[in-house]
């Protein structure tokens, strides 16, 4: 009878220090500290995949409750490299807690170089075409009188108007100058001084537009290995799955409600991105593949 009671009391405390093992941590930025938030995570052991998770709005994760051993962690995220960290103990019993730091990783574009550019000193854009006068063409012109020099271009000007207010505003043919846009050396100047050429008053803004209700579907199981399926309860126009780098994995038409079988067998370990289409709204949700 003792034998038995040593046995049950023993089988308790192993049940106890299994059911207290815990293994949590908090993912950041390598550079700014600040959280990285709906990274996956993954557990490893011995290479299986044990569980997988994603960290919250503070960057944290937690798998609990786990047997007690040796893993392997794996984070990734759009945008960084990928983090696996491995021999992370797990004793029995206790909060285990490992931190992760992730680097930036990304795109290096080649350097673009702009050579040359002039611009003309006065430039004149109408409603049908735009008129140039350079600095050269202006020091070889007898005049200076801002009419005299718009009708030097196919832009013809006004000589009755600028008789009544001395060449001081321009009058382009069949243009009021508030009509137009004048640039001097590069910089958007006013065309004229009216009254009746002010600025309309700004229209008034547009209410935003509502919030959509979260899409009905489902996909499962996450992380995947193999087979993964998606569970709709309303159609989709179109599915495209990313992976990290952005690139198209999986494309389809419409699909209609139920469920639809895939497969991730061939898939690199990683971050996926599930693009659910209904009609011009798009949904983005998350899915980890593991081996």
């Amino acid at each position: 009878m003792k034998t038995i009671l040593l046995l049950l009391a023993a089988s308790l405390c192993s049940t106890l220090a299994y059911a207290q093992t815990t293994l949590s941590g908090k993912a950041t930025d390598a550079i700014t500290g600040e959280p990285v938030i709906f990274a996956a995570v993954a557990l490893y052991k011995q290479g299986v995949l044990i569980a997988g998770t994603e960290t919250d709005f503070e960057g944290n994760y937690a798998f609990s409750p786990i047997e007690p051993g040796t893993y392997e962690l794996e984070a990734s995220y759009l945008g960084f490299a990928k983090k696996r960290i491995t021999d992370v103990k797990a004793l029995a019993g206790k909060a285990n807690r490992m931190d992760m730091e992730m680097s930036f990783e990304g795109i290096v574009l080649e350097t673009i170089v702009v050579t040359e550019y002039k611009v003309p000193l006065v430039e004149q854009e109408t409603c049908y075409s735009n008129c140039y006068i350079t600095s050269e063409q202006i020091r070889n012109l007898p005049t200076r009188n801002l009419n005299a020099l718009t009708s030097a271009t196919a832009c013809w000007g006004s000589p009755l108007e600028a008789e009544k207010d001395g060449g001081q505003e321009i009058h382009m043919r069949s243009c009021r100058s508030c009509d137009c846009a004048y640039y001097i050396d590069g910089v958007r100047v006013s065309g004229c001084s009216l009254p009746e050429c002010e600025e309309p008053e700004a229209a008034p803004a547009r209410p935003l537009k509502p919030a959509l209700p979260p899409l009905r579907a489902k996909y499962f199981p996450n992380p995947a290995s193999g087979p993964f399926y998606l569970r709709l309860e309303e159609g989709l126009s179109r599915l495209a799955i990313r992976n990290p780098e952005g690139k198209l994995i999986l494309e389809t038409g419409q699909l209609d409600m139920g469920d639809h079988e895939f497969s991730a067998e061939n898939w690199a370990p990683g971050l996926y991105l599930l693009e659910l289409h209904q009609g011009r709204d798009v949904t983005v949700e998350k899915l980890v593949v593991a081996r």
